[in-house]
């Protein structure tokens, strides 16, 4: 039995729950067993950016199977604050410190401290993309309809839509230079399949003029790519998805541009005078050269992705021209890629761009790590201070939602979910991009196979096939693994084809082509429910999360008031008394069983 309580994830513990508004009052209970004598308890908390300490008392509130003590206080800067509790007896001075569960355990010396953020506010304009479904597609890959002959200098076009990608080097390199011819139009035609899976948001991979076919080697930031379609195209798009309330997020890719962009123009492919060729150029500043012109600074050493001087007038470009440029035209939002390569300043001048552009237009981040305490490039990142980020791709997430379905690691999931919904704005939390899958990884369902494919050379990867029942197992897990995905707090991405049953490793065999014709319906219809779910009930927009049970390979929680999630990765039966409905199979019942390796979604009678 623990004598000592306490864990922020808990409100009666910590209130509010997450990171709390600059001001807002802030209620801590630390609850001891009533043999402890203890005197000057106090909370002590330490500024992460100044370093400064604050002090505030506890004072004794009431007795129940414990002695509760309480503190309330508010803190008027944003900022992280690590904190721990500090109190004597007739032993000596003690500390109250934070274990990987969150909970509390008694030192001798401080050990790690909890976190709490606060935050300047935010202002509250994206009800439109919380508690729907995001889609992800690139556009190459999607569907091809109506496409010309059309493709860039040193590229080719597949014959086949359903052939392999280019996977083999050349010359010691791979060269992304093979289309299959997906464009904008195709995206058009298959709006009303998106539409059926709940999707409230398209998250395109990036669509400028580029010589690749992933597009992150921006060569005209102002122009579509021509292999895509028109602008026209593109408005219209906007102007479908916006009808079936669809929006419409774009790629940012502002931390590097091609080589052969109009602006670096390493190769000549542009008639103005890029950097590369003067530093009379108009672009010379943009970047950073080492010896020039042949040696500069690059992303991750990729000479074909000169990086960007954040220093320079490129930032006022990309903030007065491209933003809203491509905003008028019809994009609902941006996800910034690599968002730790841009310094701060840069971010926050972005989300001012695109808030002035559109007041409800969404702002994501990609970041691998908890983005609440991020350090990147040698100092902390303040991405939820309410001037930067609406939100994050949710990588811890993924990751911990693996681990569970496919290791069995539930308490890693657990304590993921208390750290992620501790530290992050409401907010923020509300509108996570959930994924389990992206074009940066191997797709979920192969994930869910359980295949070291990293023994495999690179001809064996592109043609592997999971045999029979090995393919039935994935899908099991894959489904657990989708349910949490589209229940815990934030909003569910689906990377085109996950849906479809696709497989595929790391890049390119996670960018095959969609196969329209090889649709796995039942995976399909599994999906096309959750997004029914999601639509049908508000409780996933902004529902509070609540913890019911976390132990035994089973994990069961509660979404607002009605909505009850059980997740079973054990290989026993579980069973809930609850007079509820399934939502997934519209069974009704006050006793529920929830088989090895599945899960339901629940919804008590009121």
């Amino acid at each position: 039995m623990r004598d000592i309580f306490f864990n922020p994830f808990f409100e009666y513990n910590k209130s509010p729950q997450g990171a709390v508004i600059k001001n807002g009052k802030i209620t801590l209970r630390i609850s001891f067993q009533q043999t402890y004598n203890i005197w000057n308890l106090c909370v002590v908390l330490k500024s992460d950016s100044k370093g400064i300490e604050k002090t505030f008392p506890l004072f004794y509130e009431k007795k129940d199977f414990f002695n509760v003590y309480k503190a309330e206080f508010a803190l008027e800067e944003a900022d992280i604050y690590w904190y721990y509790f500090k109190f004597d007896d007739c032993y000596g001075t003690h500390f109250v410190c934070c274990d990987i569960n969150m909970d509390a355990i008694l030192t001798d010396e401080v050990t790690y401290s909890f976190q709490l953020s606060i935050h300047n506010g935010f202002k509250k304009n994206l009800n439109w993309f919380k508690g729907g479904v995001m889609y992800q597609i690139m556009p190459d890959r999607f569907y091809s309809f109506e496409k010309d002959d059309y493709c860039h200098k040193n590229g080719y076009m597949h014959k086949n839509w359903d052939e392999h990608p280019a996977y083999l080097p050349v010359h010691g390199r791979i060269l992304n230079n093979d289309y299959f011819g997906g464009n904008i139009k195709g995206i058009i035609a298959k709006l009303d399949y998106i539409k059926e899976l709940g999707v409230k948001a398209i998250y395109l991979n990036p669509i400028s003029l580029a010589f690749s076919n992933h597009r992150y080697d921006t060569a005209d930031y102002l122009t579509l790519d021509p292999m895509l379609g028109t602008e026209e195209d593109f408005s219209n798009l906007c102007i479908e998805a916006k009808k079936r309330k669809i929006g419409i997020i774009i790629d940012g890719v502002f931390n590097h541009t091609g080589s052969n962009s109009r602006y670096f123009n390493r190769d000549g492919y542009f008639d103005e005078v890029g950097a590369y060729q003067s530093k009379d150029s108009k672009y010379y500043d943009w970047y950073r050269f080492i010896e020039y012109p042949n040696k500069y600074h690059s992303w991750w050493g990729f000479d074909t992705l000169p990086s960007i001087n954040q220093n320079s007038n490129f930032v006022d470009f990309i903030c007065d021209k491209v933003i809203p440029k491509w905003i008028k035209l019809g994009a609902s939002g941006y996800r910034l890629d690599v968002v730790d390569e841009l310094n701060s300043k840069f971010v926050e001048r972005i989300s001012k761009a695109v808030k002035k552009a559109n007041p409800r237009a969404i702002l994501i981040g990609e970041v691998w790590e908890d983005a609440s305490n991020k350090e990147a490039y040698g100092y902390r990142r303040h991405y939820f201070d309410g001037n930067e980020l609406d939100s994050v791709m949710n990588y811890p997430f993924r990751r911990a939602i693996i681990d569970y379905v496919c290791f069995g690691d539930l308490y890693n999931l657990r304590n993921t979910i208390r750290s992620i919904i501790n530290n992050y704005p409401k907010e923020v939390l509300d509108c996570l991009m959930n994924i389990l899958g992206t074009h940066d990884t191997e797709r979920i369902l192969s994930v869910c196979g359980n295949i070291n494919y990293h023994r495999m050379d690179r001809v064996e990867t592109a043609n592997f096939k999971m045999d029979n029942q090995r393919y039935l197992d994935a899908i099991k897990r894959l489904k657990m693994a989708a349910v949490l995905q589209f229940t815990l707090p934030g909003v569910p991405c689906i990377y085109y084809g996950d849906e479809a049953g696709m497989e595929g490793y790391k890049d390119p065999f996670c960018r095959k082509t969609f196969p329209w014709n090889n649709i796995n319906l039942d995976l399909h219809d599994f999906y096309v429910k959750l997004g029914k779910i999601r639509n049908e009930n508000k409780d996933f927009a902004d529902g509070k999360y609540k913890e019911i049970y976390s132990d035994n390979g089973q994990l069961a929680f509660r979404r607002g008031d009605s909505i009850y999630v059980l997740v079973n990765n054990s290989n026993e039966i579980a069973y809930y008394d609850i007079d509820a409905i399934d939502l997934m199979s519209g069974e009704t019942n006050t006793y529920f069983s929830i088989y090895p390796h599945t899960a339901r979604i629940l919804k008590r009678c009121l």
